[in-house]
């Protein structure tokens, strides 16, 4: 079958996306398995190439909903790359001139404001962050995960856990003497304490203004830049003491540079979200 797509990205973390709001594409991918489809499209040699598939369907509470797919097939609940270009693609199709924009996820529904420059960025208004292990979920957790030193089979690691609608752990690399992301990322998933897997950052901190962040992300290994990495870290350091709330925050990753606004009443993800091209994928199941 041919599947029309239109692929886009936001700090070189890049996704596929399908447009089921418009008919055509439901019809056709019906019975498809979609964890198979996403991990064929997603493949950078075989496929299209992206860090995961993004469908947008039809929502009766929102704009759209956002289902998502990682690289390896497994389903996502929250990407705020994603989220924002998903919101600039629905400024892109609106009729009435709006530039907020409802998008309903695994996670709950979640708004994007978005201005009619295509070269300007796009802001996320992201929920509020939480540390109760429930969320994560970490059954073995009776109490926050702040700053916890925990067994892995590389080391002794310190770590901060938290929910910004999926589950993040982030390391404060103070001394630069951590190991390569991928050994930190696949030692703390292995390690038994995640139920459903967890995204894992290391964060160096420059002042309280200023974070250099690399992440290993569930289901896609490390990615050049993570929306809900950012603010999961920018969280952690507030909640630590190393960043103030109510200030923007700038985080820097292997891809570009976000901007994370941590505040009492919900994070703001503000930064590019870019078309990259557009095209059809030929898919036999």
């Amino acid at each position: 079958m041919i599947l029309p797509f239109f692929k886009m990205q936001s700090c070189g973390n890049d996704y596929i996306f399908f447009d089921l709001l418009r008919p055509g594409i439901s019809e056709r991918i019906s019975g498809v398995s979609l964890p198979r489809l996403a991990a064929r499209i997603s493949d950078r040699h075989t496929g299209v190439g992206g860090d995961g598939l993004v469908l947008l369907r039809p929502s009766d509470k929102s704009d759209a909903f956002m289902q998502m797919f990682n690289a390896d097939g497994s389903e996502g609940r929250m990407c705020g790359n994603a989220l924002r270009c998903a919101g600039r693609y629905l400024r892109r199709i609106s009729e009435d001139g709006r530039d907020r924009f409802s998008v309903d996820t695994l996670s709950g529904v979640r708004y994007v404001r978005v201005p009619a420059d295509d070269a300007a960025p796009v802001t996320a208004e992201m929920g509020q962050a939480s540390f109760d292990p429930r969320t994560l979920p970490v059954p073995s957790a009776a109490h926050p995960l702040i700053e916890e030193k925990i067994i892995t089979r590389n080391g002794i690691r310190c770590l901060t856990v938290l929910s910004v609608g999926n589950p993040h752990c982030v390391l404060f690399d103070r001394d630069q003497t951590l190991p390569d992301i991928a050994t930190v990322g696949n030692a703390l998933n292995a390690c038994g304490l995640f139920a459903e897997g967890v995204n894992v950052s290391t964060v160096e901190i420059i002042n309280a203004n200023r974070l250099n962040i690399r992440v290993w992300e569930r289901g896609s290994g490390e990615t050049q830049a993570c929306g809900t990495a950012a603010c999961a870290a920018v969280a952690a350091a507030v909640k630590n003491g190393y960043c103030p709330e109510n200030t923007d925050i700038r985080c820097r990753m292997r891809g570009g540079t976000l901007t994370v606004r941590y505040q009492t009443d919900g994070i703001l993800l503000t930064g590019n979200a870019d078309y990259v091209f557009r095209g059809e994928y030929e898919y036999a199941d």
